[in-house]
């Protein structure tokens, strides 16, 4: 919603001057959030270690998953809690603010489904125009392609809380020595290894603020005429075609027993840290809780880590799929059967990712965006696309007001000879021109840069 308010709402505002533009800019958009009315969000949310005071509170939806057979009973209830936002900037406003994108290979699963807009290539562009990289080390280093600044979502490592850093570090050398691949950027295509956290905040003079989807997206556009938000809005019933009802939230975990198999490798592979220096000598050890459904079983036996696993199993809030694309709604983002309909969250993720949800909701929500300018023909440049100077953007305004071309230093040529010379460079150009070449010939014949047929 955040997302999609904002840049809609530049979309629509962009060039007045142009015609499609003056067409869509009386557009009205309206942000509907369930949040109490007199509350953006949480007073503590800004600071980002205090989320866990956000949860099972009044900016919490609160949701719980039902009980199943076999997991999660060592927990209250045997239920796993669904944290998830009612607040101005959903999820991203009490969360744990940790920022990932998943895998390449999430994406290549994507399209094998058939979702072939949604491929690695497609989804990075968004990934880059969201991400406003904070820490220069990424931006100016070896992996750059992958990284922009100029985004309205922050992004960097914890660096103001010294006693994470220092944690964080030990944390990282323990692993290193079990022989994981330490990573030094975790946004690479395929990251097959681990590497320090980045979190969606920015620096304060004293400490790290929260960097919210609603203060990064929403908060710039708030006093815009036509941007509108409603709070404690909260939809009651949507008539569609489809007669199925939500019946509660079934976890499913280890319904693959493939999800078991690596998930008892990962836990055993973990208990290995207790023989590294770096936790050995600090006292570190692996707790074993009381499992009574597992404590008669062989300590460290196979079956045991099964049961332990099971029993365990719990969420770090990112659920996704509800709603999934190819079963729910199109690629587009249109709920099947219905014509006005989008869903654009991460219940439209059609397989679960190897990360967190945040950033790729940014994601589906700038492209969802973007696909809704494309059928309303408005078109604003990617900030981290290889930019024209100014000069040179002058230049084209003119050169499409008028029906004409003109090259990089500024000289004027017909369209016929700048097409030959210059066409990768300004193929949109063209496009444009080509759809409005019947209009522009009198013009073009009249200031005698063709000859008139």
């Amino acid at each position: 919603m955040d997302i999609l308010s904002s840049t809609l709402n530049n979309a629509v505002n962009f060039n007045p001057a142009t015609t499609i533009d003056s067409v869509v800019s009386s557009l009205q958009l309206l942000a509907t959030v369930a949040s109490i009315a007199n509350v953006s969000w949480p007073e503590n949310s800004p600071v980002k270690g205090l989320w866990p005071l956000a949860t099972h509170s009044p900016y919490d939806w609160d949701f719980v998953s039902e009980v199943d057979d076999c997991t999660s009973h060592a927990l209250h209830g045997k239920r796993t809690a669904h944290t998830r936002g009612k607040v101005l900037g959903g999820s991203s406003t009490i969360n744990h603010s940790v920022v990932q994108r998943g895998s390449k290979l999430d994406f290549d699963e994507w399209v094998k489904a058939g979702h072939t807009n949604w491929n690695w290539e497609s989804v990075l562009k968004y990934f880059k125009k969201a991400e406003n990289m904070l820490d220069k080390k990424l931006v100016n280093g070896p992996t750059s392609k992958y990284h922009c600044d100029k985004g309205p979502f922050s992004v960097k490592p914890q660096s103001k809380n010294k006693l994470f850093v220092e944690k964080n570090g030990r944390l990282l050398k323990g692993y290193s020595e079990l022989g994981m691949h330490i990573l030094e950027d975790p946004f690479v295509p395929i990251p097959n290894g681990t590497g320090g956290l980045y979190l969606h905040i920015k620096d304060d003079k004293e400490q790290s603020r929260r960097a919210s989807t609603a203060e990064e997206y929403l908060l710039p556009i708030k006093d815009k005429s036509n941007f509108h938000i409603l709070k404690e809005a909260q939809v009651i019933k949507i008539l569609t075609n489809h007669n199925k009802e939500a019946i509660g939230i079934f976890n499913n975990y280890f319904s693959d027993e493939n999800d078991l198999e690596r998930m008892i490798e990962a836990v055993k592979k973990i208990k290995e840290l207790e023989n590294v220096p770096e936790y050995s000598d600090v006292g570190g050890r692996f707790i074993r809780p009381p499992l009574p459904e597992c404590d008669d079983l062989d300590y460290q036996s196979h079956s045991y880590w099964a049961c332990y696993v099971k029993n365990m199993a719990t969420t770090i809030f990112n659920p996704a799929s509800t709603c999934a694309m190819g079963l729910v709604v199109d690629d587009n983002l249109k709920v099947k059967g219905m014509k006005k309909l989008r869903v654009v969250d991460d219940s439209v993720i059609p397989f679960l990712p190897r990360g967190t949800t945040t950033m790729i909701t940014i994601m589906i929500a700038e492209k969802a965006a973007d696909i809704i300018k494309k059928e309303h023909e408005v078109n604003k440049g990617l900030q981290c696309d290889p930019p024209l100077a100014t000069t040179e953007i002058e230049q084209v305004n003119v050169a499409r007001f008028l029906g004409l071309m003109v090259d990089a230093h500024g000289t004027w040529e017909s369209h016929v000879d700048y097409a030959s010379k210059k066409l990768n460079r300004f193929v949109f150009v063209l496009r444009k021109l080509t759809n409005i070449a019947s209009e522009k010939t009198a013009l073009l014949a009249d200031h005698g840069h063709v000859e008139s047929t």
